[in-house]
């Protein structure tokens, strides 16, 4: 018999659902409006805004060396900078992205976080204090750039949730995503997916007496989602036994049943 090699992924097949391994990721413990109009573009960005900084759970967040503010403007743009012709790789044009976003949203007269809407919404005033610290001390010249910010946040962003989960990652998910739902990684992918516990039971349900393995529950899968600090190879996890290459507070590899 040929052996099985070391990092190979075994996936069954049981009464219409499969059972293989996940790299779990985290739980979504907080959900923010979702964006369905154009008129909802400001709102939105606001509210995620205060979002990460009045839940308990960002104090416990930033275990990568970018800042808030740098992690707060790659979620919203799901890594994916446009310009006025084309898109183009975050890292081909990611420093000079990074200004012109930072200025788009917290600097002149009409960005989405600067002096226009704070000075009437303490809340929100308060919130870009603590994702952009010294962002009032911003030089007021503007930089010459074809990368156009809002349409990369506006199409990241269209029908998607803006999530933050137990574990203190931000991140964006289907329309449907709401508080409770698995982010984890599936077998030969990168892209991190949300997963939710489904009504009915694994079929385990009828062939273990265990009672732990009893009330296990398929999942469905509603979609990928980003989810920041996931994106760019920083996990591998069906290489060596499954062992997670970093450390990711609360990930986990664990056994599923998706339907």
């Amino acid at each position: 018999m040929q052996d099985i090699p070391r990092d190979a992924v075994l996936i069954s097949l049981c009464q219409g659902c499969l059972q293989l391994p996940e790299y779990y990721l985290g739980e979504v413990g907080a959900i923010g409006s979702v964006r369905f109009a154009e008129n909802d573009f400001i709102s939105s960005i606001q509210e995620w805004s205060i979002l990460i900084t009045s839940e308990p759970l960002y104090t416990m967040y930033m275990p990568y060396k970018e800042s808030l503010g740098d992690a707060f403007i790659r979620t919203i743009c799901a890594d994916l900078v446009y310009s006025k012709s084309m898109s183009v790789c975050r890292s081909h044009k990611f420093k000079e992205f990074m200004e012109v976003a930072y200025r788009w949203l917290v600097c002149g007269d009409n960005a989405p976080l600067g002096p226009k809407y704070t000075s009437r919404q303490p809340q929100l005033l308060r919130a870009v204090h603590s994702i952009f610290p010294g962002h009032e001390k911003a030089p007021e010249n503007s930089v010459q750039t074809n990368l156009d910010v809002g349409s990369s946040i506006h199409k990241a962003t269209h029908r998607r949730s803006f999530f933050i989960t137990k574990e203190g990652h931000m991140g964006l998910g289907p329309y449907n995503t709401r508080v409770g739902d698995r982010i984890c990684i599936l077998p030969g992918g990168k892209m991190p997916f949300v997963l939710r516990k489904y009504l009915h039971l694994s079929p385990l349900f009828y062939e273990s007496s265990d009672p732990s393995i009893r009330r296990q529950r398929c999942n469905e899968l509603l979609g990928d989602c980003y989810a920041y600090g996931f994106m760019d190879g920083e996990i591998k996890p069906w290489n060596k036994m499954f062992r997670p290459e970093c450390n990711i507070t609360g990930a986990r590899t664990e056994c599923i049943w998706l339907r």
